[in-house]
């Protein structure tokens, strides 16, 4: 049986190695040379990468992968929150914004679905490392870790409607295991003490906005857009406070949007 060091040494050559570990952080902490190098898994997979990206549902319209991650950071860099400028060597300098471009990169080129999203839409409701001001926090690659072996076998050829689907009804018992319990739970009057995603997975609840929140980064982890819309006066009445709720691109001739609204469309999300 070969390490995965072993089964690295075969497939990458000796410079293309030490690119890989050069750009990631976990991986120089364990740069203790080529035998008997232990590599998690999901990094080295994240690293590798091989291929290209696909733009469009014609195979001849494909990006380098690395060119393509190049772009990517380069759209979160031109189009981060102001708020978030202070914090841009963080975010940017081997941080979580890394990650997230490799694994929306990663999901388009996996998933049939997620291949056929218009890159413009993909830019503004799947890249993204943050929806709102929630904590920065690297919750894609958990995320992922959980719901990609959920999606192993479904067909490339499905909808996105057909994956929100799956997701909304696998995602709040999958992600429930980081809390201990057997579901994420609606909780209300929450935020904004808990309504970032990995509150939301360390306590297994939230209100409206926190479980808006996940939902949108569970869909955006598979490729499926996604993106966060409310309003500050419940049924129009100020006192009713304010409410969350979630968006989804669904293609051409899926969507119930109104004209304008581009396939955007509303989806009741069930716990």
């Amino acid at each position: 049986i070969l390490s995965l060091s072993a089964v690295l040494s075969l497939i990458l050559s000796p410079s293309r190695l030490s690119r890989i570990i050069g750009r990631s952080p976990k991986l120089r902490i364990l740069k203790i040379g080529l035998p008997g190098m232990l590599i998690m898994v999901t990094h080295a997979l994240l690293a590798i990468s091989p291929g290209c990206v696909p733009w469009s549902e014609s195979s001849a319209s494909c990006q380098p992968f690395e060119e393509a991650q190049a772009d990517a950071l380069k759209y979160l860099k031109a189009n981060m929150f102001p708020f978030d400028a202070p914090n841009k060597a963080t975010l940017f300098d081997d941080g979580i914004a890394v990650p997230t471009a490799q694994l929306a990169l990663t999901a388009r080129q996996k998933f049939g679905w997620a291949s056929k999203v218009p890159k413009a839409v993909w830019q503004d409701a799947v890249l993204p490392y943050a929806v709102v001001n929630e904590a920065r926090t690297d919750w894609r690659q958990l995320i992922w870790e959980k719901l990609s072996p959920i999606l192993a076998n479904t067909s490339n050829a499905s909808s996105l409607a057909d994956v929100f689907y799956l997701v909304n009804n696998k995602v709040w018992t999958t992600l429930g295991s980081f809390s201990g319990q057997s579901s994420i739970v609606f909780r209300s009057e929450q935020t904004p003490l808990i309504y970032d995603p990995m509150s939301t997975m360390a306590y297994g609840y939230a209100s409206c906005t926190g479980i808006s929140l996940l939902l949108i980064d569970a869909l955006r982890t598979v490729g499926v857009p996604a993106r966060l819309v409310g309003t500050p006066a419940w049924h129009g009445v100020v006192k009713d406070g304010n409410h969350n709720w979630v968006e989804v691109w669904l293609g051409p001739g899926a969507g119930k949007a109104n004209a304008g609204d581009d396939y955007w469309s509303f989806i009741e999300g069930e716990l």
